[in-house]
């Protein structure tokens, strides 16, 4: 959290101009030319995620369910969310209770490839699920009591179905309030697919040196002793990323098409990669 606020605050008072550069959609004049009072409104109100703003990157928002933008109908999806989210954390503390692992300073892995998938899958999960069911529950609270409308508050994270390569694994995983704060990559796909690879994959490598340095603030909480904890981790996906690419472009070059097969051969290549690295 705190590295996700120094990261925007950067962002906001150091490479952009907010007050000329960004408009949402109910201005009725610039914000710059507003009194100092509701200039200082409108600053507190971006969304950090730009939903309403002209900043906003609507490619990389997941979309609301259409059947669930009318007020009613989405707040009860939502409390259905947070009654599974809460199964879900529950379920996770449980096991995390009864594994010695968690409660040791053995690594997670210490226990087998098999036992150490669960262990590493589990704890992503329960930090999903988690991270979800905060969120659901202000969503209700939002829209419930009329203060939002549906549409503001899409989900957090991307479909899981869709992460059957590194890159569109984290695309669906990062947690998307942090999505402009974390990476410079806002331009829509066909933008990036005309763009050299190599100004890509820097575009690339400074969002994952973005999501070290906030995983590296939350390092200094949790393991004050070690710190770069999640260094390593990160600054190995763009790796991963560029090895999945030459190996799709390899298979373009010898005439195989993106069919069935990349998931079949995707889903565990993710599981092998994100266990491992």
């Amino acid at each position: 959290f705190l590295g996700g606020l120094t990261l925007n605050a950067i962002r906001f008072l150091l490479l952009t101009r907010p007050l000329e550069e960004y408009r949402h959609e109910t201005d009725k004049v610039p914000a710059y030319q507003l009194p100092y009072s509701q200039r200082f409104f409108w600053l507190m109100s971006i969304s950090l995620r730009g939903i309403g703003w002209s900043f906003e990157a609507n490619h990389s928002i997941p979309a609301i369910e259409p059947h669930h933008l009318t007020r009613k109908a989405f707040v009860i999806s939502r409390l259905h969310r947070i009654f599974v989210y809460f199964l879900l954390v529950e379920a996770g503390l449980l096991y995390f209770r009864c594994n010695p692992v968690f409660s040791s300073e053995a690594p997670l892995l210490s226990q087998g490839y098999f036992l150490g998938w669960i262990n590493v899958t589990l704890l992503l999960w329960g930090t999903y699920a988690g991270l979800n069911r905060v969120y659901s529950v202000v969503v209700v609270i939002a829209v419930g009591t009329g203060l939002h409308e549906p549409r503001l508050w899409p989900p957090p994270f991307g479909k899981w179905k869709d992460a059957y390569t590194i890159r569109r694994f984290w695309g669906c995983s990062k947690y998307r309030p942090w999505d402009r704060a974390s990476s410079s990559d806002s331009s829509a796909p066909e933008t990036r697919e005309r763009e050299p690879w190599v100004k890509s994959y820097i575009r690339l490598c400074n969002a994952f040196l973005c999501s070290a340095f906030m995983h590296t603030c939350g390092d200094n909480a949790n393991h004050p002793n070690v710190i770069g904890f999640s260094i390593p981790f990160f600054l190995l996906q763009p790796v991963g990323v560029l090895i999945e690419d030459a190996v799709m472009e390899g298979g373009k070059r010898i005439g195989l098409r993106r069919r069935g097969w990349m998931k079949v051969v995707g889903y565990p290549w993710v599981l092998l990669w994100i266990s491992y690295s």
